[in-house]
């Protein structure tokens, strides 16, 4: 993840000018785990989305957000967090990714939202996020809601000047819901899939062949189950990248298609 935000490169910029630090949350950013009216699979008790606010963001610059869809059998709370724990009481304890410090390293003046999609099961399934509006509604509900106070006051989504959609592993399905239902089209203009490209190849192709000055990054494993489907989007995209497994490709992050094996 870390990966995918320091290449995102039009995303919010830099953090930290003319801005103090948020506190509250690991890796000093402040992360909300708000209950949602609007989320995917609405549950009374359970946050429908994790919100992360990195240290430094600056409110006064244009809003752009990052929007991250988890794989299967997940939690939002052990994805965003630095360390080990449950999901819900009694369950068994579950790894950690960092995806909010990560974030937060990564620099990016910017806000991640990551929707809880099926908790804790082997399903990629959008719920309401696979609805022409859906994630416009959880977007909404969140500027104008839980975020507004590190956001300079309420927000709406007309407010938000570019959105970058990432997805790891079963996660891609939800995003190509989100992508063919057309939610935020005008401003999505990025596209990255984390060793995930398990399916729907023509409509993340058909997404960055619609319209100039969009980018498409995927980052794929030898193992992952990802690797066919990769080397065939490369060759119909004529992408930059390649299979040899280094940590960037030749030529660096600056092209608008990027497929590359990361190991």
């Amino acid at each position: 993840a870390i990966t995918a935000a320091r290449k995102f490169g039009s995303v919010g910029g830099r953090a930290g000018d003319d801005a103090g630090d948020e506190g509250g949350g690991s890796g000093g950013g402040t992360t909300l785990f708000p209950e949602l009216t609007h989320a995917a699979f609405p549950v009374r008790g359970r946050p429908g989305a994790a919100v992360r606010i990195p240290s430094g963001y600056n409110a006064s610059r244009p809003l752009d957000v990052a929007i991250y869809f988890h794989g299967w059998t997940n939690c939002v709370t052990t994805v965003v967090s630095d360390v080990d724990h449950t999901c819900t009481a009694g369950q068994s304890v579950r790894p950690h990714s960092s995806l909010g410090s990560q974030f937060d390293s990564s620099g990016a003046n910017a806000i991640l939202v990551v929707p809880q999609l099926k908790f804790l099961e082997r399903s990629g399934a959008p719920g309401s996020l696979g609805r022409a509006g859906g994630l416009e509604a959880l977007l909404a509900e969140i500027l104008g809601g839980v975020a507004a106070p590190h956001l300079g006051g309420a927000r709406r989504v007309s407010d938000v000047r570019s959105v970058s959609l990432m997805s790891h592993s079963g996660g891609y399905y939800a995003m190509a819901s989100v992508l063919r239902v057309g939610d935020l089209r005008a401003q999505v203009r990025e596209v990255c899939l984390l060793d995930s490209l398990y399916g729907d190849r023509p409509t993340f192709e058909g997404w960055v062949r619609g319209a100039q000055g969009r980018r498409l990054i995927n980052i794929y494993t030898a193992s992952g189950g990802t690797a066919n489907n990769s080397r065939a989007q490369r060759a119909a995209l004529s992408a930059v990248g390649d299979d040899t497994g280094r940590a960037d490709p030749a030529g660096g992050y600056g092209a608008p298609i990027i497929v590359q094996r990361s190991r």
